[in-house]
């Protein structure tokens, strides 16, 4: 997309550009307190990918940061894999393994 040049360090009709690191990381606590209140493997999903996103941000330079994210994505990734197999009930009544994303 273009840049919109009414407002400077945003895209035209995409919101607020994402090479901000600090948005990333205001996305990563938005997710997990989501996430708190009703987990969702989709929700899990985008954790992990922010989370990523902001371990390689290049405005990322804190050690303690890089390590957190290092020991969340570790965790993130056991929660994301227990819900993905997690047994989910159908409005039909049957229960069904297997993805609940897809």
């Amino acid at each position: 997309m273009k840049e919109d040049n009414n407002r400077p360090g945003q895209k035209d009709d995409s919101g607020p550009c994402p090479d901000n690191h600090e948005l990333v990381l205001a996305s990563i606590l938005f997710l997990m307190t989501r996430y708190a209140r009703q987990p969702d493997a989709l929700v899990a999903r985008g954790i992990l990918d922010h989370i990523l996103r902001l371990a390689d941000h290049p405005q990322q330079r804190s050690p303690f940061i890089l390590k957190t994210c290092e020991r969340l994505l570790e965790q993130w990734r056991v929660i994301q894999a227990n819900i993905d197999f997690a047994p989910c009930t159908l409005t039909s009544g049957r229960t069904m393994t297997g993805s609940t994303i897809h």
